[in-house]
């Protein structure tokens, strides 16, 4: 990747295209595999905050070579519950289990 696509240290925005489009965390994805499987140099998992967990549960992945103002995709995670029972709405952040 050249420098001119590394971030200079200014934010960026990046607007979802996913309905209800209320991104309430990001996590940093720690998959090698999972970024070349989409061809990111970067991705960030989120989590919308107008649904269940199993429906807005989503990556934010930035396409690799691209500039960091351009080139942002939206993946939808597939999942299922283990416990239909539960209640999954409204998320408001996201976390990494290590062990």
């Amino acid at each position: 990747m050249g420098d001119e696509n590394i971030s200079n240290g200014t934010l960026c925005e990046v607007r979802l295209n996913v309905l209800p489009n209320e991104a309430s965390g990001l996590l940093s994805t720690e998959n090698d595999a999972l970024l070349e499987a989409h061809e990111w140099d970067c991705a960030l998992w989120t989590v919308l905050g107008e649904g269940g967990i199993q429906e807005c549960t989503a990556l934010l992945g930035h396409e690799h070579g691209a500039n960091m103002n351009e080139g942002w995709q939206t993946v939808v995670l597939e999942a299922r519950l283990k416990d239909e029972d539960v209640e999954t709405e409204d998320s408001e952040t996201i976390a990494r289990y290590d062990g």
